[in-house]
């Protein structure tokens, strides 16, 4: 469903709302995301958000068993701005736009690779989380860094 590329999409340039993104997949649109109406299911959405914040933390942290990701999904915001129908390819751009003590933000975009219309925009919010004693923990020194140094200069805010 998804394909690694070493080269980083740009966003197009009506795509402002979220952007810049350093990480970007490409997922490609099976028959099985569709619902009766013939587009993508909205659901089916949160997997695409997933796919993409699963090779955010493969870019920054070099892992590659999504299972050693220790952060919990608290809210997920998503516009639908356009239908994805079967046979689309869709570029997700994503960014961490904030971060907390022990929760950060992600934006993120998806634009339809062959005439870059933006199909959706989102925003979700993880709290990091030590599964073990089942509670939450303090985003670490270290992973701040890792991310903070992935980004954009300035374009993570720290609250």
């Amino acid at each position: 469903m998804t394909e690694r590329k070493d080269q980083r999409h740009t966003a197009p340039p009506h795509a402002i709302r979220n952007g810049p993104y350093r990480a970007t997949v490409e997922i490609k649109v099976r028959f099985r995301d569709t619902d009766g109406m013939g587009h993508v299911n909205n659901a089916v959405y949160l997997t695409y958000l997933e796919l993409a914040r699963e090779h955010y933390w493969h870019d920054v942290f070099g892992l590659s068993d999504y299972r050693g990701v220790d952060i919990i999904m608290a809210h997920v915001e998503i516009d639908f701005l356009a239908p994805i129908v079967p046979g689309d390819t869709i570029v997700v751009g994503l960014r961490a736009s904030a971060l907390g003590r022990k929760s950060f933000d992600f934006l993120y975009e998806g634009w339809r690779r062959r005439d870059g219309t933006v199909v959706f925009a989102s925003r979700s919010v993880q709290v990091m989380y030590d599964y073990a004693a089942g509670r939450t923990k303090d985003l670490s020194p270290e992973a701040r860094a890792r991310i903070l140094a992935f980004e954009a200069p300035g374009s993570v805010s720290e609250r």
